[in-house]
C-alpha cells in the first residue's frame, strides 16, 4: 500500500480520473495488477484512523489525556500508534507516509484524507500554542494584578479540547497564590454525569450545586448558597444575604474573588 497508494493517486491527477472510485476488478484490469483491493482497504483503514481520531477530539463524552494531549497527536501524526485509535500499526505508519503525497484534487478520498490530516496537524500547533501561553505567563514573577490574564487562561484551557491536568493544576495553584486563597474546590472535566444540570448553570466553586448568587460588578452567577456562606464574615451577613437580596464587601472585609473571572467582588447578590 505505501507503494501503490502513491502511485494510484499519481495516475488519478495525471488523467484526472478518480481511479480509486472505481470498483476493484476494474481498477486491477486498467492498472493490470492482482491486488488492488488490498491496498484500497488499507488506505480507507487508514482514513478511517484519522477520522476516529479527529471524533475522539470533539466528543467532550470521551475526551481523555492518553490521547487529546500534545505528546500523544505528535505520536500518532508521526506514524507511530497510539492506544485506543489503532491496533495495527501499520495503518497508522501508512497514514503519516500518505499525507507526504501531493494533493490529488479529483480523488474524493485523498481530500478527505487531506482534511482529517490537516485538522489534526492543526490542532497540534493548537494545543501547543496553547500550553506555550501558560508556560510563559507561570514564568513571569505573579502579582494580583496578573489575577484576570491568569483566570482567562486557565478558563481557556479548562473550555478547550486539550487536556493538560497539569497545567490547569499550576494556573489554579498560581492563582491561590497571587489571590491568597486555598483549598480550592475545582471542576475536572468529566466529573459529572450528563444527566446533571449544564455548567453553566452550577456553582463555579464546587460544581456540585446550582449557582444563585451573583458577584458584582462583574455579574457573573457563580456561587450556590453553601459556597458563598463560606466566603462571607458571618452567619448574619449570610441571613442579610437572604433576605436583603444582597451583601455588600466592606474595605475591612476579606476580599472575595468571582470564580468565574477572577475579579474582586464589592457585593454579593441573591437578586
Amino acid at each position: 500500500a505505501k507503494v501503490a497508494a502513491p502511485y494510484l493517486l499519481s495516475i488519478s491527477e495525471k488523467l484526472e480520473i478518480d481511479l480509486l472510485e472505481l470498483e476493484g476488478p476494474h481498477l486491477a484490469t486498467v492498472l493490470d495488477v492482482a491486488e488492488v483491493k488490498d491496498v484500497k482497504g488499507v488506505m480507507n483503514d487508514a482514513l478511517r484512523a484519522l477520522e476516529a481520531y479527529r471524533k475522539h477530539i470533539e466528543s467532550e463524552d470521551e475526551r481523555s489525556a492518553s490521547l487529546c494531549s500534545t505528546a500523544s497527536l505528535s505520536t500518532f501524526l508521526s506514524g507511530s500508534a497510539v492506544e485506543g485509535i489503532v491496533q495495527d500499526p501499520s495503518i497508522v505508519a501508512t497514514a503519516s507516509m500518505l499525507a507526504k503525497t501531493s494533493p490529488c484534487e479529483c480523488s474524493r478520498w485523498r481530500r478527505k484524507f487531506g482534511r482529517a490530516w490537516s485538522y489534526l496537524e492543526k490542532t497540534q500547533a493548537r494545543w501547543e500554542e496553547l500550553e506555550g501561553r501558560v508556560k510563559n505567563i507561570l514564568a513571569k514573577r505573579m502579582t494580583p494584578a496578573h489575577a484576570a490574564e491568569l483566570g482567562a487562561l486557565l478558563e481557556e484551557v479548562e473550555n478547550s479540547d486539550l487536556v493538560n491536568n497539569e497545567i490547569e493544576d499550576a494556573l489554579v495553584e498560581e492563582m491561590d497564590k497571587v489571590l491568597g486563597v486555598s483549598d480550592r474546590r475545582r471542576y475536572k472535566k468529566g466529573s459529572s454525569a450528563s444527566s446533571q444540570p449544564a455548567q453553566e448553570e452550577l456553582c463555579r466553586e464546587c460544581r456540585e450545586r446550582l449557582a444563585s448568587i451573583r458577584c458584582m460588578p462583574c455579574k457573573h452567577k457563580s456561587l450556590c448558597e453553601a459556597c458563598a456562606e463560606q466566603v462571607v464574615p458571618g452567619q448574619k451577613e449570610m441571613d442579610n444575604l437572604r433576605m436583603m437580596g444582597f451583601h455588600p464587601i466592606g474595605p475591612g472585609d476579606s476580599p472575595i474573588i468571582c470564580p468565574t473571572c477572577y475579579q474582586k467582588a464589592s457585593v454579593l447578590s441573591s437578586l
